[in-house]
């Protein structure tokens, strides 16, 4: 009965002791897992701040290439309002100023031909 007893009081401090290593283990593994989870939010994170700076850059790269596209359109559509009275003509009939109006005409469509397929750099 003693034996019995005695068991009876070890038991106590035991199951405490198996206790308190059980919530060590489970506090340590939580602990683990949120500074993993830290870890990949940052990352995360961080990925979205660089896409946002490069996606800012394409917007500046798209708003040049816009203004300057727009640009050489008015100039086109200006210069073929001035042309488009030669509409027919004879070009060897044509002064030397008239002729170099066309020629301009013909060099700002070409331009905007190419503005039209250049593209944005990532």
């Amino acid at each position: 009965m003693q034996a019995g007893n005695a068991l009876l009081a070890m038991s106590g401090p035991v199951g405490w002791t198996i206790a308190g290593a059980t919530l060590l283990s489970s506090i340590l593994l939580f602990a683990k897992k949120r500074t993993t989870l830290n870890k990949q939010k940052n990352d995360e994170i961080t990925a979205v701040k660089d896409n946002t700076e490069r996606v800012r850059e394409i917007d500046v790269q798209i708003g040049g290439l816009l203004k300057e596209t727009c640009s050489v359109r008015e100039g086109l559509n200006k210069m073929y309002a001035q042309c488009v009275s030669m509409y027919g003509e004879d070009y060897a009939q044509l002064s030397i100023e008239q002729k170099q109006s066309l020629g301009a005409l013909v060099n700002n469509t070409k331009a905007l031909s190419a503005l039209l397929s250049k593209t944005v750099e990532q």
